[in-house]
């Protein structure tokens, strides 16, 4: 019962944090009239808000771990053109893998008495080497150039990060609209 109290908490916090840093206006529930614990612990576990607010707060590992990815693959890149003028003429930087990887899935086998299940996948990828962004310049012009390239890709590296914060705001207003206000809200309420 406590987890699910906290996980509404959670989500009024979250509900805040949009409001403040995306600039969204997510209105909460009114704050519920006082029917003793037990008729608080009914609201609690009967209100889809709650579920909503926990569906959200178990989503939000998910969003931010692709925000992560996105974020870093795509500052990668960025950075790794617009720092070329300081290591031109190298051709060992860049974005490059150095081996081969190969993937391959095993055999499973279940072996019970005698009865043997066995699963075989025939499943396996090799990712060879080989440079996936090369910013190999042999001269300080065509390094600079890199750079400029670097520019223009960061401006629209922005404007994705900012695409998929609406994205996540549009979300979060749509998961967490008529969510239970905060404990502080519903104390100054009272």
């Amino acid at each position: 019962m406590l987890t699910i109290y906290f996980a509404t908490q959670l989500a009024a916090v979250e509900r805040t944090l949009a409001e403040v840093l995306l600039d969204v206006d997510i209105p909460a529930a009114d704050p519920a009239a006082d029917t003793g614990a037990l008729g608080r612990l009914k609201a609690l576990l009967l209100d889809v808000a709650t579920w909503k607010s926990t569906a959200y707060l178990f989503s939000k590992f998910f969003l931010g771990l692709f925000a992560f990815i996105v974020v870093t693959v795509l500052g990668s890149v960025v950075v790794t053109l617009l720092l070329a003028p300081l290591h031109y003429g190298n051709p060992n930087v860049g974005i490059v893998m150095g081996s081969s990887i190969e993937f391959t899935l095993p055999e499973f086998v279940f072996d019970r008495g005698g009865w043997e299940v066995s699963l075989a996948l025939p499943y396996s990828a090799t990712l060879e080497t080989g440079e996936v962004i090369s910013t190999y310049a042999d001269s300080a012009w065509s390094a600079l150039a890199f750079s400029a390239i670097g520019v223009v890709v960061g401006i629209l590296v922005l404007h994705v990060t900012n695409g998929l914060a609406w994205l996540f705001a549009r979300y979060t207003e749509l998961m967490l609209r008529f969510t239970r206000p905060s404990i502080l809200t519903e104390l100054r309420a009272s």
